[in-house]
């Protein structure tokens, strides 16, 4: 039977989500250096470290056991909301939303009651979230739709990534921007 150390599992680039890279190594020892894996082409950001890297290239880098290689490609917008364990508990604000510059970014932000199927018959909220790399813009736009118990107003903690900065898995502790809206376009700048 083989050991846990000698078994790994890659994860690899997926045109349908193409802003993560990861590979994933099981083992039972500690590891120091992982094999070298290859992200594609493009701009990409070590998660735990912020490190900005040229993908299309072999890349080794140390990783502790408990920790995998997790890549976000510049241009990407992570949202992290606060911890809950269930829908009710609290609403999902502050939003830490981490920005990887190197290319334009897109997303919108969905809301809904959490529930039940009223989202079938349009009780959601859409808000686009949008990252413009020339202009070195964040842009939060106006949130369309209504639900019941839906916030009015909405903080967003703006960090933008970079070596020791937005990295890891916890909030970050030093916000670079708070933007504060209640249905109204909001940009800023880097």
């Amino acid at each position: 039977m083989a050991s846990l150390s000698t078994r790994f599992c890659h994860a690899h680039f997926n045109p349908r989500s193409q802003n993560f890279y990861f590979k994933l190594r099981h083992g039972t020892d500690n590891v120091k250096q992982q094999p070298a894996c290859r992200p594609p082409a493009a701009t990409w950001y070590n998660f735990w470290t912020g490190d900005r890297i040229a993908g299309g290239q072999r890349i080794h880098t140390a990783t502790p056991l408990e920790r995998i290689p997790l890549f976000a490609r510049g241009g990407s917008i992570l949202r992290l909301g606060p911890e809950i364990e269930f829908t009710e508990q609290r609403p999902a604000d502050p939003i830490e939303l981490r920005v990887y510059r190197g290319a334009d970014a897109a997303f919108d932000l969905y809301e809904d009651e959490g529930d039940n199927y009223n989202y079938e018959n349009g009780s959601r909220a859409i808000t686009p979230i949008r990252w413009n790399e020339a202009t070195k813009s964040l842009t939060i736009g106006a949130r369309s739709g209504q639900f019941p118990g839906m916030l009015q107003h909405r903080t967003f903690r703006i960090v933008w990534v970079g070596k020791d900065h937005g990295i890891g898995e916890e909030p970050v502790a030093s916000i670079d921007q708070i933007i504060e809206c209640a249905d109204q376009t909001v940009s800023v700048s880097r």
